[in-house]
């Protein structure tokens, strides 16, 4: 960062180095740095430089999602689509994908599938296993807020089998925890979380949603304390910036705490078997999906 600063005046240098300062400071989350010295790379490269213009707006795009800031999102995938217009099919997948993101965050589910369905078609006539993986995951959100879950279940599914092609943990535990909520069968449904549970503590990935829904499911079937022996069992598996970190659900669930004791592991399982029983139906109402 230090660099952008000695080589203001020089723009190619101070191009590079803003870009660098940038993407360093987006993988640390320091997302007002990593807007900052992306936006000031993106001032310095030419118009015309679509190729180095387009991997700025995405990373900064990816800054923009995080951080909430969805006008700024909309207009660097305008951007973005012009740009991927000129440069391919592997970029226009991309930002078909990354509009379905956008408006599944938007409540535009109708939107989210048409984008959804594009980066599908794009991504899989350029061997995109991972843009087709994320397509199919917004693909089946929109169907599902739409109503229309047996089609929902089909998308997850295909989700799950490309991301699992291509090493995609985070989406791998996400489908997984999605099917196990559209289950009809409860022991498919509690099969779906704890597959979802294995993949996401192992790999330090999607916990919180997958943790939270897997006590609040075998809390239900009043087999919480099996998710203690797993829990005890697979942190041994964790990552150190995991560790002794706390997933709190609402006030009807327990507090679970994963760490590479076991003994702090077990007490959280048995007192989510002494918390209040919530009925499966009210689970799928609960307050963690959108709001929309």
């Amino acid at each position: 960062m230090q660099l952008v600063r000695h080589f203001a005046g020089d723009l190619e240098r101070e191009r590079r180095y803003a870009r660098l300062a940038g993407e360093r400071a987006a993988t640390q989350y320091a997302n007002e740095e990593a807007l900052r010295y992306l936006g000031r790379a993106l001032e310095l490269t030419p118009a015309g430089a679509c190729g180095h213009r387009y991997e700025l707006l995405v990373a900064r795009e990816s800054v923009y999602h995080l951080v909430g800031q969805r006008d700024a999102q909309r207009k660097d995938l305008l951007e973005l689509e012009t740009l991927a217009g000129t440069l391919g099919l592997e970029q226009q997948a991309e930002v078909a994908m990354r509009m379905a993101r956008l408006a599944i965050m938007t409540c535009d589910h109708r939107a989210a599938m048409a984008a959804a369905e594009t980066a599908v078609e794009r991504a899989q006539a350029t061997g995109q296993a991972g843009v087709q993986a994320e397509a199919h995951h917004f693909w089946a959100a929109g169907l599902h807020h739409l109503g229309d879950v047996t089609a929902a279940q089909t998308h997850w599914a295909e989700a799950l089998a490309l991301a699992r092609t291509c090493g995609q943990r985070n989406l791998e535990a996400l489908a997984l925890s999605w099917l196990a909520e559209c289950a009809a069968d409860p022991a498919q449904e509690l099969r779906y979380w704890e597959e979802a549970l294995c993949v996401a503590v192992r790999q330090e990935t999607g916990v919180s949603r997958v943790i939270s829904g897997t006590a609040c499911r075998l809390q239900e079937s009043r087999q919480a304390t099996s998710l203690g022996g797993r829990l005890a069992s697979s942190s041994a598996c964790a990552t150190p910036s995991s560790r002794g970190t706390v997933w709190k659900k609402g006030t009807p669930f327990a507090t679970w705490l994963l760490t590479t004791r076991p003994s702090e592991t077990m007490p959280a399982a048995k007192a989510a078997v002494a918390a209040p029983c919530v009925s499966p139906a009210r689970w799928k109402t609960r307050a963690s999906r959108h709001s929309c």
